[in-house]
C-alpha cells in the first residue's frame, strides 16, 4: 500500500506539490528494503509484485533524489555489484537444450565475459519490468541523465551471454539473439512498446546512440550464430559508400521479420515513428540520417 501511494504521489502531482521530497525518500527506503530482502544471500521471497510497485515509485522519484537512486538502479541492472564487500553473485550459465523435447538436459557452464553494454551481475526481473514494459517509468531519469538511461536500457535488454556447445540446437539461439523479452514486454513488437520512443521524443541523440548500440550487438550475435563464412552485406550510398552486415531478414527487421528480438523491433519501429512524426511537423530529418549513417557499424 505503502508504495502505491508514492507512485501517485510522484506520479499524478506537480512538481511544487507538498510532501514530494518526504514521499521520494518513502520511495527510496522502501526500494532499498526490497532490494536488501530479495539479494542479501539471495534468500528473500516477494509476492504480489510489491517488488516491482518499490521499484516504478523509486524510479518516479529521480527528480527528486538522483543521487540515492542512480547507486541501487545501477545494481538492480546489473552494471554495478550489489555487495562489493560480499561473495560476488553466482552465475548459473546454462547451454541451450539440444531439441525442444529435452530442456531439462541443460547443463552448467562456466560463465564467460560480459558484453561491453550488457549486465555484469545479474538483473533483478522486477526491475527490468518495471523499465521495459512501462513506458513512463524512465521518464525523470531520462530528462535529467540520458546517458544513464541509455546505459541501464542496454544493460536490461542485453542477457548475460551464454557458452554453447558446437552441436547445441541453432532454433532458441535464434530466437532470442542474446536479447531479453522478459515475460513478453514486446510482444507484439510496436513503436509504443518500452522506453524507445520517449526517449526519442526527449533526448534524440543519446535515444539513438542507445539504438544503434542495440542493433548492431543483435547484428553482430546474428552473424556469428548463422556461423557465415561469408557475410551477406549489402552497400548504401549517403553520400559516401558503406557496407552493412545482413541479408534480406536483417534488412526488413523494422517490419517484424522472423528471427528478430521483439524488443529490437520495437526500438527501430520507434524511430521510424519518430522521423515521420518530425516530417509531419515540416521539421528537417535529414541531420538524423546522417547521424545513424555514420555511427551505426
Amino acid at each position: 500500500i505503502i508504495s502505491e501511494i508514492c507512485e501517485k504521489w510522484l506520479n499524478h502531482t506537480p512538481d511544487e506539490f507538498p510532501y514530494r521530497q518526504e514521499v521520494a525518500e518513502i520511495a527510496v527506503l522502501s526500494a532499498e528494503y526490497i532490494f536488501n530482502f530479495k539479494h542479501q544471500n539471495d534468500k528473500g521471497y516477494v509476492r504480489d509484485e510489491i517488488d516491482f510497485k518499490c521499484y516504478k515509485s523509486m524510479m518516479l522519484a529521480y527528480k527528486i533524489l538522483p543521487g540515492e537512486i542512480e547507486d541501487l538502479a545501477l545494481k538492480l541492472s546489473g552494471i554495478k555489484e550489489k555487495y562489493p564487500n560480499s561473495e560476488p553473485d553466482e552465475k548459473v550459465i546454462v547451454t541451450a537444450p539440444r531439441s525442444k523435447s529435452f530442456s531439462a538436459l541443460n547443463r552448467r557452464k562456466k560463465d564467460p565475459a560480459p558484453w561491453p553494454n550488457g549486465p555484469h551481475y545479474t538483473v533483478d526481473r522486477e526491475f527490468r519490468k518495471v523499465c521495459l514494459k512501462d513506458s513512463a517509468t524512465l521518464i525523470p531519469l531520462i530528462q535529467i541523465n540520458p546517458v544513464l538511461a541509455g546505459k541501464i536500457i542496454l544493460a536490461l535488454l542485453i542477457e548475460e551471454p551464454t557458452e554453447w556447445e558446437p552441436y547445441d540446437d541453432d532454433y532458441f539461439r535464434n530466437e532470442s539473439l542474446q536479447i531479453s523479452n522478459e515475460q513478453g514486454a514486446f510482444y507484439p513488437p510496436f513503436y509504443f512498446k518500452g522506453p524507445f520512443l520517449n526517449f526519442l521524443k526527449i533526448h534524440p541523440e543519446e535515444a539513438l546512440s542507445m539504438i544503434i548500440k542495440l542493433v548492431d550487438f543483435t547484428t553482430d550475435r546474428w552473424r556469428i550464430i548463422r556461423h557465415w563464412d561469408a557475410v551477406p552485406s549489402t552497400k548504401l550510398y549517403f553520400p559516401e559508400e558503406r557496407i552493412y552486415e545482413g541479408d534480406s531478414k536483417v534488412f526488413y527487421w523494422h517490419s517484424d521479420c522472423p528471427w528478430c528480438p521483439d524488443a529490437v523491433v520495437s526500438a527501430v519501429m520507434a524511430v521510424e515513428k519518430w522521423l515521420y512524426d518530425l516530417l509531419d511537423k515540416d521539421k528537417e530529418i535529414s541531420n538524423w540520417i546522417t547521424y545513424i549513417f555514420h555511427n551505426s557499424l
